[in-house]
């Protein structure tokens, strides 16, 4: 009895460890994508796919392209067991050479197997006429009496323009013009400052098109040096400069600071916040402050840039539920939580600045309810690590099983929130400056 015992002691030991060495808890890693190739054209120039881990050892991987016109941005290089990872993938026309189609190849190299993903840009020459200028903002100093822009026509019909200043002291070369397909055409500004004091003027030459229509936008010094400061973030900045009074730059604006000689420095500091329409600040404020050697400088304009350690948070809700009890950076020591109400009502809105970290999460509170909304970062969202980058969140929850175990606020804010507007490009040849870290 004690050998039959014995036997299926053994018996069962054995099928033990076999099971065992087939557990799910000993696969290796195993990388899984969603996407077979990319296609890119002029309207849709980012496009993403997920990694997932469908072993259970780490997946370590990589990404990476063999073309220069291709940028890559992912959260993390290492998934554990059905962990996912949003990658995303744009292309920049910029780089390119001419319309035409273009080919490449994003590669994924992991633990798990490897991949290569073929892409294709079908970079389109738009039908019709196309307006494009080299600038949107040009300033002439104190010693220049002429400048010039170029009109482009990237369309493949002739592009028929018509230009008119608002000035009496601006004067253009030409007032209408035409440009042919794929051409280009010198408009030069020439500026008389008889009978002008001394400052700064401002002026619009406004240009009409078959192609679309376009603003240029001229500073003239008049006897005087100027610094000029413009706005390419997301909310008015406030600045101070030594001997001025503060000034708001609204959003894609700009001021100057009008000197009788160059300074030889410029001292100033700058700040700005997110906040609703009643003036309650929402999210981190962004402060600047430098002294800047200008001695060698003729009336320089300046941009004043968010860093990529913050990013700018947007929201647009078209759930069956108001949004409101926010936290951002959720469960790490940067963690804010902002009392604020979205509307469903598919508005943009624009809210704050918040650091940035490659594992930010955000939650909102379904209004009326005891469930949350979660936004990571490398999966509802990426973000690209460059200057002045912003997100938009986009909710179309009907319900969400989630709850968020600890929230520092509930009440509301009581201002409304404010629609989100885009800046506008920098202007050339300006001056980068960044925010305080």
């Amino acid at each position: 009895m004690k050998t039959h015992r014995l036997l299926l002691g053994l018996t069962f030991l054995f099928f033990a460890s076999l099971i065992s060495s087939c557990t799910k808890f000993d696969r290796p890693a195993e990388a899984s994508i969603d996407a077979q190739s990319l296609e890119f054209d002029n309207t849709l120039l980012t496009r993403q796919f997920t990694i997932m881990n469908m072993g259970d050892a780490y997946l370590d991987f990589s990404i990476y392209t063999n073309s220069s016109w291709v940028t890559i941005n992912y959260a993390n290089s290492s998934l554990s067991h059905a962990q996912a990872n949003i990658v995303s993938v744009t292309v920049n026309p910029n780089e390119l050479q001419g319309y035409g189609v273009y080919n490449g190849s994003v590669f994924v190299q992991s633990n798990g197997g490897n991949f290569s993903i073929p892409i294709t840009f079908y970079y389109n020459q738009p039908a019709g006429a196309q307006l494009g200028l080299d600038l949107d903002y040009l300033k002439l100093d104190a010693n220049t009496s002429q400048e010039f822009f170029t009109i482009y026509n990237d369309g493949i019909e002739a592009l028929s323009f018509t230009l008119q200043e608002d000035a009496s002291w601006l004067q253009l070369s030409q007032l209408v013009g035409n440009v042919a397909p794929s051409g280009e055409q010198k408009v030069y500004v020439n500026v008389d400052r008889t009978n002008l004091a001394s400052g700064v003027y401002s002026a619009e030459i406004a240009i009409t098109s078959n192609g679309g229509d376009a603003i240029l936008n001229v500073d003239l010094n008049v006897e005087v040096y100027s610094v000029t400061v413009f706005n390419p973030v997301y909310t008015p900045i406030e600045i101070t400069a030594t001997g001025f009074d503060p000034k708001v730059i609204e959003v894609g604006d700009r001021v100057s600071f009008v000197y009788d000689n160059n300074p030889g420095s410029f001292n100033y500091t700058a700040s700005t916040k997110g906040q609703t329409t009643n003036g309650t600040q929402l999210g981190v404020e962004i402060l600047w402050a430098e002294n800047i050697d200008v001695s060698n400088l003729e009336s320089p304009t300046f941009n004043l840039n968010v860093s990529a350690d913050y990013f700018f948070m947007a929201v647009k809700n078209t759930g069956n539920y108001y949004l409101n009890m926010w936290s951002v950076n959720y469960g790490n020591s940067y963690q804010i939580d902002d009392d604020f109400t979205i509307p469903n009502d598919g508005v943009e809105y624009r809210v704050a600045y918040y650091d940035a970290f490659t594992d930010t999460d955000i939650y909102a509170r379904l209004y009326g309810t005891n469930s949350d909304v979660k936004w990571s970062q490398g999966y509802e969202f990426v973000f690209p690590w460059t200057e002045n980058q912003y997100i938009l969140l986009e909710n179309n929850f009907k319900s969400s099983p989630l709850i968020r175990p600890n929230v520092k606020s509930t009440n509301a804010a009581t201002g409304e929130m404010i629609r989100f507007i885009k800046p506008i490009d920098k202007p050339k040849g300006s001056i980068d400056l960044y925010n305080l870290k």
